[in-house]
């Protein structure tokens, strides 16, 4: 007897729960999540599906708030019935679904930077984190200041976790640079204004400027350096890695730095045949088709997390019609992934670190000519 394999449609499909800041004020980065599960699924059933499995995706909207996070994963679990969740667009909401993702047994994949998304260990056994760390891109921002051979350092960043763990970071990392932080200052999310912060920054003379900032705060923070024809170079982190930026920033962002990765650089300038080039390539392929644009750094961890779940599944026999016994198995998957390539970096997973990075991973890129180049070609 000669077997078939059903076509697409005649098996379990893979439901896909997406949580994502759709509106309120993190809805920047969150709509990137959203659109990203979006493209792969196309992307994804386009192609027959993954192992011939339909790709669906239930999406709802945490509204920038934590409790409404944690109401959506509950959802998506108990009713929506999906196998595997890819969440948030920030670290605030990526916290407040660790706990609730351990308690329900359901396979998360965070886009958070904070460290706290993934530790203690033991009550993030469910929740995975392949992105930078923050203290990953903070020293890759700290060890170019220091080879710029520059002395003084001031520290800008938004009043929640995002902001304040790298601005805690900061106090203790400064010194294993060499460097003599000046200042340390944090705004809220929603300011309009951050002209106070950075003047009283600028009155200890610091010859760099790290900005932690998402989206519209990020380019508020580069127009108000500007206005104040502050002269130090700024840093960004991974929230100012998008078109908006450029875009909405102009010529007060020319010039400033940017902890990334390459999914920012056009593909010209990433060496041809190189697995970044042939992920990259995919990536805004998929983006391209689906929604006209590419999805960028906001978009590359919900797709990181996406092709870590195809990972999981390919070449295996997982019965998805048993909810509970597939969302295990995939868990445990992914956990045992080692050496997968990925936009941001290769991962390797323990059971004690479920993001999985080295601190080689990501890039340095600087704003020329309205767009992102690698800062040391």
């Amino acid at each position: 007897m000669v077997g078939t394999v059903p076509a697409m449609g005649q098996q379990t499909p893979i439901k896909i729960g997406v949580l994502a800041e759709l509106t309120g004020p993190l809805a920047a980065s969150g709509n990137y999540v959203k659109m990203s599960a979006e493209a792969f699924a196309d992307a994804k059933n386009a192609a027959g599906g993954i192992e011939g499995h339909r790709v669906e995706i239930v999406v709802v909207d945490t509204q920038s708030k934590p409790e409404q996070a944690i109401a959506g994963l509950r959802r998506l679990a108990n009713d929506d019935g999906v196998h595997f969740v890819v969440c948030c667009g920030t670290s605030p909401t990526s916290i407040a679904v660790k706990p609730i993702s351990q308690q329900l047994k359901i396979p998360v994949i965070a886009t958070g930077q904070s460290p706290d998304v993934i530790s203690p260990p033991a009550e993030a056994q469910w929740i995975f984190r392949p992105n930078l760390s923050q203290e990953i891109s903070l020293r890759q921002q700290l060890q170019d200041i220091k080879d710029a051979g520059l002395k003084r350092i001031a520290f800008l960043g938004v009043n929640n976790a995002f902001g304040k763990v790298p601005s805690d970071l900061v106090i203790g990392l400064a010194p294993q640079f060499g460097l003599e932080l000046v200042g340390n200052q944090l705004f809220e999310n929603t300011a309009t204004d951050v002209k106070a912060q950075l003047a009283l920054l600028n009155s200890g003379k610091p010859e760099a400027i790290l900005v932690w900032a998402i989206g519209p705060a990020a380019t508020l923070a580069s127009k108000n350096v500007t206005e104040l024809a502050i002269k130090a170079p700024i840093y960004h982190s991974m929230g100012a890695a998008n078109a908006e930026f450029l875009r909405d920033g102009g010529v007060s962002v020319e010039g400033n730095y940017v902890a990334a990765t390459h999914v920012m650089l056009e593909e010209a300038d990433i060496p041809v045949g190189s697995a970044e080039m042939r992920l990259v390539s995919a990536y805004n392929k998929a983006w391209q088709t689906m929604h006209g644009k590419v999805g960028g750094e906001f978009g590359r961890t919900p797709w990181d997390g996406l092709v870590l779940l195809e990972a999981a599944i390919a070449g295996q026999s997982i019965n998805l019609s048993d909810i509970g016994a597939s969302r295990k198995a995939i868990r445990d998957r992914i956990e045992a992934l080692q050496n997968h390539q990925a936009l941001v970096g290769v991962l390797s997973f323990k059971a004690d670190d479920h993001a999985g990075l080295s601190d080689k991973a990501g890039a340095l890129l600087k704003v020329k000519n309205g767009r992102f180049v690698l800062a040391h070609p």
